[in-house]
């Protein structure tokens, strides 16, 4: 995509806390790689409780995050996941899942033989 695209960055611990975040307009040309943000070593306080996380607006490229530790070592408090389901119609249901903190591998266990639609809260 040639032109501009709007994304946001933050820096979030795993007990639901946002420590920073950011949003700009940013300019990329399409098939290309680069750097599009810069934060200082102290700015992000890199530790295995925290994670950072970039998105856009519209899905002009795919949400991705990094965590600054082993996936094992990772800092994270059990969450409980609270779950509504309703029937829409006799071939669609709404499922909503909420959690208070970071809830790492949690999955859906649906047979894919319809597409399935998620929207992030």
């Amino acid at each position: 995509m040639d032109g501009f695209l709007f994304g946001v960055v933050w820096l979030g611990t795993f007990s639901g806390d946002v420590v920073r975040e950011e949003s700009r307009l940013i300019r990329v040309a399409a098939t290309r790689s680069q750097a599009i943000w810069r934060w200082e070593a102290d700015q992000v306080a890199a530790q295995p409780d925290r994670y950072l996380s970039v998105c856009s607006a519209g899905d002009a490229f795919p949400f991705n995050r990094h965590f600054f530790a082993p996936i094992e070592d990772l800092q994270r408090p059990l969450t409980q996941l609270e779950v509504s389901i309703t029937q829409v119609n006799a071939y669609e249901l709404h499922v909503n899942v909420r959690a208070q903190a970071y809830a790492y591998f949690a999955c859906d266990r649906a047979p894919r033989s319809h597409p399935v639609q998620r929207q992030p809260l």
